[in-house]
């Protein structure tokens, strides 16, 4: 998680997701949806060729290729060890 001040006063909060699949054999999606169209899967090698908004994700793709350390999403709850947020 990382928080920038902006001139305006407001705060851009940036938050990185990374998952697994539960079954590590199963392909990727084929057909596109509202929400993966455009999205790919490419090594990490090919991120600088592609023609993107930003350099996160290959800083995020090579923080990951060397191990960087990955917080639990239970992180982001309140109180300790909760599976869900209060009130939900």
């Amino acid at each position: 998680i990382s928080a920038t001040k902006n001139r305006d006063a407001y705060v851009r909060m940036r938050t990185i997701f990374t998952a697994r699949p539960v079954d590590p054999d199963q392909k990727p999606k084929s057909l596109p949806d509202y929400e993966s169209v455009g999205a790919a899967y490419v090594h990490p090698n090919d991120i600088p060729q592609l023609r993107l908004r930003g350099k996160e994700p290959l800083y995020w793709s090579q923080y990951l290729e060397s191990n960087g350390q990955v917080f639990p999403l239970s992180l982001l709850l309140e109180g300790t060890g909760r599976s869900r947020p209060r009130g939900s």
